[in-house]
């Protein structure tokens, strides 16, 4: 991995939710993100249901060939959110758990930063929850999630406790960082089950459960290994 933006996100090989071309020029590419922020808006507002393309069309302030010019449906603009979104999540794993910044000594505070970071982005930004929501409506979208879920364990999770768990072989790793990446997730989903105020209680015993599961398996590798001294 490189120093910087290394982890190269792959979508899905399904044709139907790929952009139709993609915007070089400054003009385009102001067009195009005003298309995803009216999507990401009208999500929020409107609910899943009720987004299609001419409302999008509308809400962004551009004619309807606009959008068909850069996107065959609905379904190719909520991947091209999701991408976006995951990205940002992809900079945050990447910044805090990536070789660079690693301090083996901090580890636990790293872990509880990363944490709150992603809450926050659960508790401010509506418009990520929508789309997250969108993803689970669309089995499209839900193909290309799991793509992206597998890049984060594979390239970053599993490196970040390959470093903090020693002795550990790949398989057990690989479990680990499902378990850490499935659980982050759905805790953070339910920490605003109840609307805008977030459970932050339920987001503090998140960064306790990950903390003591990866505690335990350190403990259980350092007992092996003292054993195994004898």
């Amino acid at each position: 991995m490189s120093k910087k933006q290394t982890l190269q996100l792959h979508s899905s090989d399904d044709a139907s939710i790929q952009p139709r071309r993609v915007p070089m020029q400054a003009r385009s590419r102001e067009r195009v993100e005003r298309i995803l922020d009216a999507a990401a808006q009208l999500l929020n507002e409107e609910g899943y249901n009720a987004v299609k393309t001419n409302t999008i069309a509308k809400r962004a302030g551009v004619p309807i060939g606009s959008v068909y010019q850069f996107f065959p449906n609905r379904y190719a603009i909520f991947n091209a959110l999701a991408s976006r979104y995951q990205t940002r999540i992809a900079d945050v794993l990447e910044t805090h758990f990536g070789p660079e910044n690693f301090n083996h000594e901090k580890w636990k505070e790293t872990l509880a930063d990363v944490i709150d970071i992603l809450a926050t982005m659960w508790r401010d930004d509506w418009d990520f929850h929508s789309v997250w929501l969108a993803i689970q409506n669309t089995t499209e979208l839900q193909e290309a999630d799991q793509l992206f879920r597998q890049e984060i364990i594979d390239t970053i999770l599993v490196e970040f406790l390959r470093r903090i768990v020693p002795g550990c072989d790949d398989r057990q790793l690989e479990t680990m960082a499902c378990v850490i990446y499935e659980t982050s997730n759905l805790l953070l989903a339910n920490s605003m089950r109840n609307g805008e105020k977030q459970d932050e209680l339920l987001v503090d015993e998140l960064k306790f459960l990950l903390h003591s599961y990866i505690t335990s398996h350190i403990t259980s590798i350092t007992n092996l290994t003292d054993e195994s001294d004898y």
